[in-house]
């Protein structure tokens, strides 16, 4: 399974969670500036199919987004 997002705002440093329906967080990755160009994608074979919460922050602010994994 993999997981892209699009950035709009660049930034020195970027957070990335994905957080279970409980509440744990499953994923916890920090990209530092250089490593990515407006374009995240995350390796996540071992998530089941669900819904997840992804938690970006960046530039001081935080964006928490529904997502739905359908694993192959």
């Amino acid at each position: 399974n993999k997981i892209e997002f699009d950035l709009t705002d660049n930034s020195k440093q970027l957070n990335v969670s994905i957080i279970d329906y409980q509440g744990r967080v499953l994923i916890n990755k920090t990209f530092s500036a250089g490593s990515y160009a407006n374009k995240i994608s995350l390796d996540a074979p071992y998530l089941n199919s669900g819904i997840y919460w992804l938690s970006v922050e960046y530039n001081g602010r935080k964006e928490v987004k529904k997502v739905s994994i359908n694993a192959e």
